[in-house]
């Protein structure tokens, strides 16, 4: 089978090494994580005719980053126009070109906004508004629907695992390691009591594989661990499993925030029978040694 992942960020270069016994590309723009080698460098809103033909029966997986959480802009309306506008043109060729599957991995941390209970697939989107990221997230979903193609779209708790920069303001669980490990600071943006659901990345690899196995599409799945950890426990874990203490620098920033999220994972295990196989504790064992043989070389 076909499978072609567009954008080489994190979650690019870290899924796309669960696919390389498949028929595998990786298309992008370069980054720190395009050195691999199934990675080409391509423009996936100006695509050729040979990447067209490429695209024909194809599982396309979008992992593309076009910005980060925290971006801002002056005119809002105006900048996610412009990017519902590019994303369109794209779903044109990919209906023309015929491709099998789109996968969209959207932003289950945000998408509901803030959420003490388990949030299904049919929750409202509470993230519209809360920020440019989370709006666009919940924009684009729309779109996607009905935009004909067989879509499946992703709501992704909180990944974490495998190679990643921790100088990006993202993936708090290396950024947690590296300061035990490495005695570096660790700034605290939010509480010690907000929650998240986190994921170890081979597990959101298998819930993808299932979800392109069972070929389910034209519907919207929640993929986490389905359980939620605050802040103050991760950072426990991290001192426990390194015997290290972290040290800290506390500056809680509000805005734009989600403080609780937790997804309710029922609607994909019942579709696909998915279940994580790594726990939180296990998952940050594995970078700890991860890293340190990184830093080994």
């Amino acid at each position: 089978m076909k499978i072609i992942f567009l954008g080489c960020g994190y979650l690019g270069h870290n899924l796309s090494r669960y696919f390389t016994d498949w028929q595998l590309k990786v298309w992008g723009l370069d980054s720190p994580y395009s050195f691999i080698d199934e990675f080409e460098a391509v423009d996936v809103f100006a695509l050729k005719p040979s990447q067209l033909a490429d695209i024909h029966d194809a599982v396309v997986v979008d992992t593309l980053s076009l910005f980060p959480f925290n971006f801002q802009t002056d005119d809002e309306p105006l900048f996610l126009h412009d990017f519902v506008n590019r994303y369109q043109r794209l779903y044109a060729d990919f209906m023309h070109a015929g491709i099998r599957q789109y996968i969209y991995l959207s932003s289950g941390g945000t998408v509901y906004g803030n959420c003490t209970i388990p949030c299904r697939e049919d929750f409202p989107l509470n993230g519209y508004g809360l920020n440019v990221y989370s709006t666009s997230k919940v924009i684009l979903e729309k779109v996607i629907a009905q935009s004909g193609l067989p879509y499946t779209i992703l709501r992704l708790s909180n990944p974490y695992g495998g190679y990643q920069l921790t100088n990006r303001k993202q993936g708090v669980i290396p950024v947690l390691i590296e300061s035990a490990l490495f005695q570096k600071t660790f700034q605290c943006w939010n509480t010690l009591e907000s929650k998240r659901d986190y994921i170890y990345i081979a597990d959101v690899a298998k819930a993808m594989r299932l979800i392109i196995e069972h070929h389910l599409v034209d519907d919207i799945y929640n993929v986490g661990e389905g359980r939620s950890s605050t802040l103050g426990t991760i950072i426990d874990m991290v001192q426990t499993i390194t015997h290290q203490t972290i040290p800290m620098e506390i500056n809680i920033q509000n805005e734009g925030i989600v403080t609780d999220s937790l997804l309710d994972i029922t609607k994909l295990h019942q579709a696909c029978g998915f279940v994580a196989d790594i726990d939180l504790f296990t998952g940050i064992g594995y970078e700890v040694e991860r890293i340190k043989k990184e830093n080994k070389r």
